[in-house]
């Protein structure tokens, strides 16, 4: 009960909350993928900037930005919780009501800081999971056929499914035919585009 009380109190709320939080839009995430499509969730670093700015995630520990954000801020957000934990359990205890205040929101921000790198090298063995480039490169689909899964297919739009020993992968696709493909139609995979992210299909 002491431990309930004191994460939902401060200082520990104002970690735990938040970790409560991205955690289950962490499970959705896992379980959907919709959280996944939401622009302020998504860590693109590969943004070209000025020489004066400066991009997202720059002055970020390298595992963390190599993962997606739900989680590595879920991860993040559980560690810091943890070290503030302790410390306020054996440190911040100790000191009278001003003091508790003071020290307690710079225990928060020293606790964040060390967490993001805490939690950078506990993230470091997932990142190759989350490799998009090594992804591709793992199966072949060229030559395969697939069933298209969206509404339609453009030069820059598109869903379709291949069928490996009764497993559905979802491929990102286009066409370049002025020939309609629509749901349903069965396609064959031509080629690859590196910067599309998306294989080439003919309908057959």
């Amino acid at each position: 009960m002491d431990f309930m009380q004191s994460f939902f109190s401060f200082p520990l709320a104002i970690t735990a909350v938040p970790f409560c939080f991205l955690f289950l839009l962490m499970l959705l995430s896992v379980f959907t993928g919709v959280v996944d499509d939401l622009p302020f969730l998504n860590f693109d670093t590969d943004v070209d900037v000025d020489a004066d700015a400066v991009s997202a995630g720059t002055w970020l520990p390298i595992g963390i930005t190599k993962v997606p954000l739900t989680i590595s801020l879920t991860t993040v957000t559980f560690v810091a919780t943890v070290l503030m934990y302790y410390i306020d359990h054996f440190v911040l205890s100790t000191f009278d009501a001003v003091l508790y205040v003071g020290l307690s929101l710079a225990a928060l921000i020293a606790s964040l800081l060390a967490s993001l790198y805490i939690a950078a090298f506990l993230l470091k063995p997932l990142s190759p999971l989350f490799d998009q480039k090594k992804a591709f490169a793992v199966v072949d689909y060229v030559g395969m056929n697939a069933r298209i899964r969206s509404n339609r297919v453009s030069g820059a739009f598109g869903e379709a499914v291949v069928t490996q020993g009764g497993l559905e992968n979802l491929l990102d696709v286009y066409s370049e035919s002025e020939e309609p493909i629509s749901y349903g139609d069965e396609v064959l995979i031509v080629s690859h585009n590196p910067e599309l992210q998306r294989y080439l299909v003919i309908k057959k």
